[in-house]
């Protein structure tokens, strides 16, 4: 791979042609790079985001050697390096149409997935450059209507917020368990933990119940016993 570092457009028609070539080109330049050669290149780095990393890392490494001057981000700083970078708008769009068209229905996103998602999209594309360190951070700072971060066995989602699981897909989903079971499972644990394999973001609590048996009674098709439950 390449990296061209420069703050004008003079590398723009060479970055795609490294691109055309299969080679993976990296661009770093300052706030003012004009917008055609980030776009050309597979990322773009800000220099004064690099900049600022490598002096905090200086900071790290001199402490208990003597006096030690603290560099902070400058929020003045950040504002004007968010005024030539991709909007937050447009990256809350990209990812409401990345749900959109993910397969399967209310499914949530892997965060990791998302990552590479706005990198490949957005060459500019890095958190740093909105004073964050996390992608995680940033999505949550987001508030945004369309879609929120959730965690799932142990990791970080994207879900739409609209995505509700209607109770016809949870009932066809209950009689495919009992009937896949010979007509009967004998703990509802189980019946749980299967609605939450067929459906990740399952929770009775957005129905109005508080416990998996009212809610499975709910439906009226559906016998429990003793905690086993059958087909009426």
């Amino acid at each position: 791979g390449f990296c061209l570092v420069s703050s004008d457009s003079d590398f723009t028609k060479l970055a795609q042609r490294l691109r055309e070539s299969g080679m993976f080109v990296m661009g770093i330049g300052e706030q003012k790079t004009p917008k055609p050669f980030r776009t050309a290149c597979d990322t773009f780095k800000l220099l004064e985001i690099i900049s600022s990393e490598d002096a905090s890392e200086v900071v790290e490494n001199v402490k208990g050697r003597g006096p030690v001057v603290t560099i902070k981000e400058d929020p003045a700083n950040i504002a004007a390096i968010q005024k030539t970078i991709t909007g937050i708008d447009e990256i809350q769009r990209a990812i409401s149409k990345l749900l959109m068209e993910n397969n399967g229905v209310n499914q949530p996103i892997g965060l990791a997935r998302v990552g590479n998602f706005l990198s490949k999209r957005f060459s500019d594309f890095d958190v740093r450059n909105y004073g964050y360190s996390k992608l995680s951070t940033f999505l949550e700072s987001m508030n945004n209507s369309e879609f929120q971060l959730v965690k799932l066995h142990g990791g970080y989602f994207v879900q739409e917020k609209s995505a509700s699981i209607s109770k016809t897909e949870i009932e066809q989903e209950l009689i495919r368990i009992i009937q896949g079971s010979g007509g009967h499972v004998d703990n509802l644990s189980i019946v749980h933990d299967e609605l939450k394999k067929a459906f990740p973001t399952f929770d009775v609590k957005q129905y109005g119940f508080s416990r998996i048996s009212s809610f499975i009674r709910s439906f009226g098709k559906f016998k429990i016993k003793d905690n086993m439950i059958q087909l009426k």
